[in-house]
C-alpha cells in the first residue's frame, strides 16, 4: 500500500498525520466522524416551508393550488418525539425550528405544560453536556428505519444515558 498524508479534520490539530492505505478515500478524523458532536445540528420540531422552493409562489399565477402558509400547524401530538430524538442524536447543538408563537394568541394557546416539558428538557441539554459531547450511535442496533429499534448512547466514564 501506498502511503499518503492527510489533514486532520474538525476540531483536531491541523498536523499532518500518515496514514497507509491503498486508496485516497480516507479521512482521518475523531471517533471515525467528519465533524465535532457540538457542531451536528439538531433539528427540532418540523418547519412549513413558506414559499415553494422551486421559485415559484403556488398562490400566484398558473397554480390551481394555493396552500396557506401561515396555517397554525404545530405539531402536537409528534412534537416530544422530535424533541427527544434530537437530544439523543445532536444534543449539543439543538436548532428549534418552530415554536407556536406566530402571533399572540397561537402563543398563548400553547398549553403550560408543553412549553414546561420543552423547557425542561432544554434545560436538562445544559446540565448533561458532558455525556452529550460523547453521543454515539448503538452499534449493536440497526440504523433508524421503519419498524426497527435503533439508538444512541451519551457516556461520560461510566455513567450516562441511553436513547431508543
Amino acid at each position: 500500500p501506498a502511503m499518503r498524508t492527510l489533514r486532520r479534520t474538525g476540531y483536531q490539530s491541523l498536523a499532518f498525520i500518515p496514514i497507509t492505505l491503498p486508496q485516497t478515500t480516507h479521512a482521518s478524523s475523531t471517533s471515525s466522524m467528519l465533524h465535532s458532536r457540538c457542531s451536528r445540528p439538531g433539528f427540532i420540531f418540523h418547519q412549513t416551508e413558506r414559499t415553494a422552493d422551486n421559485g415559484s409562489n403556488p398562490c400566484f399565477g398558473n397554480s390551481e393550488v394555493c396552500f396557506d402558509s401561515n396555517t397554525r400547524d404545530f405539531d402536537l401530538l409528534g412534537y416530544k418525539y422530535s424533541l427527544l430524538s434530537t437530544i439523543g442524536t445532536a444534543g449539543l447543538n439543538a436548532v428549534v425550528t418552530m415554536i407556536p408563537a406566530r402571533d399572540s394568541t397561537e402563543f398563548a394557546l400553547f398549553p403550560m405544560e408543553d412549553r414546561a416539558f420543552i423547557k425542561h428538557w432544554l434545560g436538562w441539554t445544559d446540565e448533561h453536556a458532558t455525556y452529550l459531547a460523547n453521543t454515539a450511535p448503538i452499534a449493536t442496533l440497526p440504523p433508524p428505519g421503519l419498524g426497527v429499534v435503533d439508538g444512541t448512547s451519551a457516556m461520560a466514564g461510566d455513567e450516562g444515558d441511553v436513547f431508543l
